[in-house]
């Protein structure tokens, strides 16, 4: 199972094998336990919405909950200046 951790409401890093450090102690080859208790979660992805890529823009966001961490899109106007 792929795991994520949570940074904030754009980025989120996906964990790489190597080590984590949790409670002051450094985890080579982690088990999947002591990842969710370093903050890895899993990734529940969404489909990209469609959208006229001449007019608007889409922004990927994350939020985050107990058991997961969630993936969106929003649909956003280009604003074009008349200066």
């Amino acid at each position: 199972m792929e795991l994520y951790k949570f940074i904030n409401e754009n980025k989120v890093e996906k964990y790489k094998s190597g080590f984590v450090v949790l409670d002051n102690r450094i985890y080579t080859n982690p088990t999947e336990d002591t990842l969710k208790r370093a903050g890895y979660k899993p990734l529940v992805s969404a489909e990209a919405p469609e959208y006229d890529e001449s007019m608007q823009y889409i922004v990927k966001t994350y939020a985050e909950n107990e058991d997961c961490i969630t993936e969106a899109y929003e649909v956003r106007d280009i604003v074009v200046s008349d200066d």
